[in-house]
């Protein structure tokens, strides 16, 4: 298992509009390790949200139902 920093349970709050608008690409994306945060994800800026679940080198959040996979990078 990747060295995460979260647990299930813990609450976390994504980065901030002025993160993601300052450091996409011409896609809409930010390259987060061998994940991207794009477009369909930065309305959950600045929100908090509990981790749903831990995967091998990613997490799910309760914010998007499962829909998006996250990691350390994109958390304050």
């Amino acid at each position: 298992m990747a060295d995460l920093k979260y647990q299930k349970g813990d609450t976390v709050t994504i980065k901030s509009i002025v993160w993601y608008e300052s450091r996409k690409d011409k896609q809409g994306r930010v390259i987060c390790g061998h994940e991207s945060f794009h477009n369909g994800m930065a309305c959950f800026c600045g929100k908090q949200t509990v981790v749903r679940q831990v995967n091998f080198d990613s997490y799910d959040l309760d914010i998007d139902k499962g829909r998006y996979f996250w990691n350390d990078l994109m958390f304050e």
